[in-house]
């Protein structure tokens, strides 16, 4: 499996900035993760190598939310982050 990190539209190749591809070498689903109503919809992949984030500004890291807290009903910017992320199957 391969990841695309800055990738806007996988349909076209008119970006501003260009994609990073890495291999993933491990997919952690959330152990709470319901495939009934999707909820916990959410999983750590481990990259074959690290991401240079200085020189890829249109990649950002997500900081999972506090596992405690209650965010029920409240919107966060991490959907963009994901929105940016598209994986691949080969």
């Amino acid at each position: 499996m391969k990841v695309r990190l800055g990738e806007w539209d996988a349909k076209a190749n008119v970006e501003p900035l260009k994609y990073i591809e890495l291999n993933v070498i491990r997919v952690k689903v959330n152990p709470f993760f319901n495939r009934a109503n999707l909820q916990n919809d959410i999983a750590v992949l481990t990259l074959d190598q690290p991401v240079n984030l200085a020189s890829a500004p249109h990649v950002n890291p997500v900081c999972p939310a506090n596992f405690q807290a209650n965010y029920f009903g409240k919107r966060y910017e991490i959907y963009t982050v994901i929105n940016n992320l598209s994986m691949i199957h080969l």
